[in-house]
């Protein structure tokens, strides 16, 4: 087993600790040592036909940047996403194809493809697996629940601010409508969010978005403030 794989499974990010850890790993051992062969700038972990790296050096995307994909994103895609800079992400309900993708949303920087404004299903399939992030959403959800109309059934209110957690995560969102745009504003978030509908035609806009979400991140003051 590398020391990468030891460092993924032994020394969660979540915590302080790890945090500390790991910058001091990248840092002093780095693309040597702690992440060989899977160190890059961007990850799509979006289906070929939504984004492909073909599709974003066509538009322009910079040649210099290393661009990989992987789908659909297994578990083990998930500990490798730790190597990239920025993961660009598509999330819809479907748990079956969205599992592992949502939980590669908490592992690094990331760019989110939302595709739906409820993702009640894959809260539930987290909590039902006894996955801490299940819960964690839950609990976001609750809490943005207080943002928005009262007069609204329960069901609808959580469904609503189902998006809490990952909203709050994401380093910048992109959605496909106004009103999920307004959605993601009503329970609280502050991420960045763009409305590009998905197809050939929002590639170009797309990339762009790409570009400067991972200037921002590649930034060492935005390291030091994190």
């Amino acid at each position: 087993m590398s020391l990468r794989d030891l460092a993924v499974r032994f020394v969660p990010r979540h915590t302080r600790v790890g945090r500390a850890a790991w910058s001091l790993g990248r840092r002093f051992l780095g693309p040597k040592v702690l992440v060989p062969g899977t160190l890059g700038d961007v990850l799509l972990l979006t289906p070929r036909s939504r984004l492909s790296a073909d599709a974003l050096r066509a538009v322009g995307f910079p040649a210099s940047a290393r661009v990989d994909r992987s789908w659909p994103v297994k578990a083990g895609v998930v500990h490798r996403s730790h190597g990239y800079h920025l993961c660009v992400i598509e999330i819809g309900a479907d748990p079956g194809r969205y599992l592992n993708a949502y939980r590669a949303a908490f592992v690094e920087a990331s760019l989110i493809l939302l595709d739906t404004g409820d993702l009640t299903p894959l809260i539930w399939r987290l909590r039902g697996l006894g996955d801490p992030l299940g819960y964690h959403a839950s609990y976001a959800a609750r809490e943005a629940q207080e943002l928005l109309d009262p007069s609204l059934p329960e069901a609808q209110l959580f469904a609503r601010a189902s998006i809490a957690q990952l909203a709050r995560r994401a380093k910048f969102l992109v959605v496909g409508t106004r009103d999920l745009a307004d959605q993601v504003r009503a329970v609280g978030s502050l991420t960045p969010t763009a409305v590009i509908a998905p197809g050939a035609h929002g590639v170009a806009a797309l990339s762009t978005v790409i570009e400067e979400t991972l200037a921002l991140v590649k930034d060492p003051a935005h390291a030091a403030l994190e």
